[in-house]
């Protein structure tokens, strides 16, 4: 009978967990590792859209840029194309005389500027990437002293895009 006592108090004395706890923990990991996950996931794709948005509006805003500035300063404008490019502006330095000829053009997405000084290739640079090329979401028109311009850069991340579209008006120096 000492034996059958030491027994039970030996089993009672036993540490361990039964079935019903560990499977309860396992449920509870499993819940609380799911919610992680979805949590980095969420902050993943958040940061990748907004990454490709602020890429599209500083795309938008370096087209901007530099269409503005040579605009302002054309004295002739000349669109081609269906969607108005190439767009060809042309003026004379008044300091020192100089022609200036700026070439804009849209090919695979890439803005570019070639300029020429004097009937001489100076550079051409690319101004902008990401710009769609597609005619409904970036075109121009001339009219009057006023380029009319609709420019839309999309940038892909994931199975979606970002798109930022700037539609402005741009004032071109007298004698355009």
């Amino acid at each position: 009978m000492k034996n059958l006592r030491c027994l039970r108090s030996l089993k009672k004395s036993e540490c361990g967990f039964t079935l019903i706890e560990i499977v309860v923990a396992l449920a509870v990991v499993g819940v609380l590792s799911t919610a992680i996950v979805m949590i980095i996931s969420q902050i993943y794709t958040t940061n990748m859209r907004d990454s490709a948005r602020m890429t599209a509006v500083q795309n938008a805003q370096s087209a901007l840029h530099w269409l503005s500035r040579d605009v302002q300063m054309a004295q002739t404008v000349q669109t081609g194309g269906t969607s108005g490019f190439p767009l060809q502006l042309n003026w004379v330095e008044w300091e020192t005389n100089d022609a200036y000829s700026v070439t804009y053009t849209l090919v695979d997405g890439e803005f570019r500027r070639g300029t020429s000084i004097n009937g001489e290739e100076a550079d051409e640079i690319m101004v902008a990437d990401y710009i769609n090329a597609d005619e409904d979401k970036t075109f121009c028109s001339f009219s009057g002293r006023v380029l009319n311009l609709s420019l839309t850069a999309s940038v892909p991340y994931g199975f979606h895009t970002a798109s930022e579209t700037r539609i402005v008006e741009i004032l071109a120096r007298p004698g355009s």
